[in-house]
């Protein structure tokens, strides 16, 4: 069976993991953020758009970035 200390640092491993992640997505959300609102304000430059459709794709991101 495993031994306290070795549980013991499981689960720090696993919280720090979880705490990396959750800046990561933080990070992911206040950039996106930025830059769909700059965009709609126009202030990016026209050679950033084109006909992939990112838009969507950009939103649907955000937004499950936001569920998680």
């Amino acid at each position: 069976m495993a031994q306290s200390g070795q549980v013991d640092n499981g689960e720090k491993i696993v919280v720090r993991e979880l705490l990396i992640q959750i800046i990561m997505f933080s990070l992911f959300i206040v950039t996106a953020m930025t830059f769909q609102t700059r965009d709609q304000k126009g202030k990016i430059d026209a050679s950033a758009h084109d006909a992939t459709g990112w838009r969507p794709a950009c939103s649907c991101c955000t937004a499950s970035a936001r569920l998680l």
